[in-house]
């Protein structure tokens, strides 16, 4: 209880002088600013920054193999001390190098303050920067000043630490500023530096690293000028990335540079590799005094590395007083959209809110009353085909929110119609019509009913059109600056995500996905690819020739090229068409085929990738890259027949949306189920209905719906995570639509 008045009364006390003693350095007209924070970076100085760097240049080298190196690291270590870091440490590791033809065996030094958590200790941030330096023009045993390279990120770290002692500072969760060695050598050698050699033990003991920043080279920057900072992003953290570009805007003058992802130069890299989260600030103006001897610090911003090393502060305040939920997860349940997130472990979290807004702005409303204690949300006041947007903020023990950093959205399907086929094609390579290859289409999929989108009539594909339809059939035959896909992903990947079903094929795979020109090309979280086909790369080799494909996966018919579609002169081949490689349940259904011997330019891509399904309990795709056009019409409509028969469920080939509709309860999919079923009905006519689960004795397990429905097609999805594994049945009553179909639960 002490513990937590004290936390109030400082929070109250430090809000007055923040708003009384330091008004020009809050920012009282930025939304969600904090006066605490604001109260500590008002104290963050350029003068002590400089002070320390010039104290480390002083050192005239602090290269890895330099005699002194030791003695740099005592001097990083006392002074953690004399501000209050009692519990200062060297923590030392053993390296050999062989440098310019001499091998050495040296002692490494890395400098660890701690302050320590007063909730969560078992949680903490670190603040790291190297502070080894190096000299590439001289003599680097004795002139390596690197006041900026990275003397600055040294100075950044001890000044933060320097302002959390003064303000006596108790973090919730702990805070460690650590003091690499051996970055300038030896970053790239496992094991011989020191980020990677305190990562590699953090993962092995365990520890609960929440995020790791880093600091090297930030004080360069003109003085005239608006001020950058570039951002150095690491998969898997985006969450940080976003988090520190938030901040940066709240409480620093600096704008923002994104740098590609993964960035190996620097400490943050090692952490990243051991799957640590991470950010890299350094400067956007690179010095053109790096490592040489005149990389000294009369070069530099002082005030510039001083704002620079405000957001590392306000990224550890932040996250000490108010936890962000980094991500959370969207997904069906029923009539209603499931929200979850992982449990913050910082002790002073007391529970969650969930907000929703019809955009992805800042009309967001509380959905719960009180404040959530689990890590689930139910809601279920969502229109069909809507589509809400979400974020999940925690509350902490002084019922304070923490900034609303992920954002996503959700949309419930209808799928009460059958199969649209979107034209995205204009002819065809070889140049037959548009209207043929359409007709083509059009008759494979004649038996089960479809509707027809023309997106260069239509334009693209908004997701309350898409969402209606139980099955999307999307081709894209012409290698075409104007294709439409790309620009309907956002509208399929929500389509896909919650429910849907696709069946795409396309030459040109790769351009036509993701603007891809190039043979090979690799993709990552956050690519359409990736995240929703289960591919993460293609290749094509530019003189391979492609005659068809052969079946990968039992029941899939082998695909024969049509020679009456292609040219003599590549002897009834094709081109371009590219490998795909798929992962994370994803399967291979087809292999490229071909005349050639695949030693040869012209067979090197047989038997690679050209076919991919991906059949999760969340969606269904079937993916091919080469045009189903180009393929004998007889084996065409064998693929055809078997897909919609046994991978998308359509067992009856007369499907609703129909003038004519029948009393039918279609079989269930998926079965056998294991946590959510759809149900398909249909009817001739309004009348009331009531489905329901019965198991084997005929009792009734669940009801589904009782309701009174109009004519048309219907698809129902149900939650059965709660019911036993065993055979149930799913039976509709109604007037003059009695039918039961059977559905098998697995564990």
């Amino acid at each position: 209880m002490k513990t937590k008045y004290f936390t109030l009364l400082f929070l109250f006390l430090s809000t007055l002088v923040s708003l009384s003693q330091h008004k020009e350095n809050s920012k009282p007209g930025k939304d969600g600013s904090s006066p605490l924070i604001n109260f500590f970076l008002s104290e963050i100085n350029a003068d002590s920054i400089k002070a320390n760097v010039e104290a480390l240049e002083n050192f005239g080298t602090r290269f890895m193999l330099a005699s002194n190196r030791k003695q740099v690291a005592e001097w990083i270590k006392n002074k953690y001390i004399s501000y209050g870091y009692t519990n200062a440490v060297l923590d030392s590791f053993f390296v050999t190098v062989n440098f310019s033809g001499t091998e050495y065996q040296t002692w490494q030094y890395n400098v660890v303050a701690t302050l320590e958590g007063t909730l969560s200790p078992e949680v903490s941030f670190i603040l790291g920067a190297h502070y080894d330096s190096y000299n590439q023009s001289g003599d680097v045993f004795t002139s390596a000043p690197g006041a900026d390279d990275n003397a600055s990120g040294t100075a950044a770290a001890l000044e933060i630490a320097r302002v959390m002692k003064m303000k006596n500072y108790q973090p919730a969760s702990r805070i460690k500023f650590i003091a690499f060695a051996a970055e300038e050598l030896m970053l790239h050698t496992p094991f011989s530096n020191g980020s990677y050699y305190y990562a590699n033990k953090a993962n092995q003991e365990g520890a609960h690293i929440k995020l790791m920043i880093n600091n090297d080279m930030i004080s360069h920057a003109r003085t005239n000028v608006s001020w950058v900072v570039k951002v150095n992003p690491y998969d898997n953290a985006e969450w940080l990335t976003n988090f520190a570009v938030k901040l940066l805007g709240e409480y620093t003058s600096l704008s923002v540079f994104i740098n590609a992802s993964q960035n190996q130069a620097s400490d943050s890299y090692s952490f990243w590799q051991k799957g640590f989260p991470c950010v890299y600030f350094e400067e956007a103006q690179f010095s053109l005094y790096y490592h040489t001897s005149d990389d000294v610090s009369t070069k530099y911003n002082f005030d510039y590395c001083a704002e620079v090393a405000k957001v590392s502060a306000a990224i550890l305040l932040e996250s000490n007083e108010r936890p962000v939920v980094s991500e959370f997860d969207l997904k069906r349940n029923g009539n209603a959209i499931a929200i979850s997130w992982n449990e913050l472990k910082e002790g002073n979290v007391a529970g969650y809110n969930v907000y929703r807004s019809p955009s992805p702005g800042n009309n967001f409303v509380k959905l719960n009353n009180a404040i959530l204690q689990d890590t689930t949300y139910l809601d279920s006041t969502v229109t069909p085909l809507t589509t809400y947007y979400y974020t999940v903020v925690s509350v902490n023990n002084l019922y304070q929110e923490s900034m609303k950093l992920d954002i996503d959205s959700a949309v419930l399907l209808t799928r009460n119609k059958g199969i649209l086929i979107v034209d995205d094609s204009q002819g065809e390579i070889l140049s037959p019509s548009d209207s043929a290859v359409d007709t083509f289409y059009k008759q494979l999929f004649s038996q089960y009913g479809t509707t027809d989108y023309d997106v260069y009539e239509s334009g693209d594909t908004p997701i309350d059109t898409l969402g209606q339809y139980s099955l999307v059939v999307w081709h894209t035959n012409k290698y075409s600056l104007t294709t439409k896909f790309f620009s309907s992903k956002n509208s399929i990947r929500q389509y896909l995500r919650f429910g849907g079903q696709m069946l795409f094929f396309s030459d040109r795979f790769g351009f036509t996905t993701e603007h891809s020109f190039t043979s090979y090309a690799a993709f990552k979280q956050g690519h359409f690819l990736y995240d929703i086909f289960k591919i993460d790369s293609i290749y094509k080799a530019a003189a391979s020739r492609f005659n068809g494909a052969q079946s990968a996966l039992t029941g899939y018919p082998d695909l024969s090229i049509d020679s009456a579609k292609t040219i003599a002169s590549n002897l009834y081949h094709l081109s371009n068409i590219e490998s795909l490689y798929p992962f994370d349940g994803a399967n291979k259904i087809y292999s490229y085929n071909t005349n050639y011997d695949s030693t040869t330019s012209y067979g090197i891509m047989k038997g690679l990738t050209v076919g991919v399904e991906y059949m999760g309990d969340d969606y269904r795709v079937i993916a091919l890259s080469f045009p189903l056009w180009y393929v004998k019409e007889a084996q065409a409509q064998a693929f055809v027949d078997y897909i919609m028969q046994h991978k998308f469920d359509f067992q009856n080939k007369v499907l609703p949306n129909r003038d004519e509709l029948i009393n039918k309860l279609y079989p269930c999919f998926p079965n056998p189920a294991n946590t959510n079923v759809t149900m398909n009905f249909s009817l001739a006519s309004g009348t009331e209905i009531c489905i329901d689960l019965i198991d084997i004795t005929g009792k009734k397990i669940k009801t589904i719906s009782d309701k009174f429905y109009s004519k048309g097609f219907y698809q129902l999805n149900t939650d059965i995570s709660d019911m036993p594994a065993g055979m149930y049945f799913c039976r509709i009553n109604g007037k003059g639509a009695r039918a039961v179909t059977r559905l098998i639960i697995v564990r």
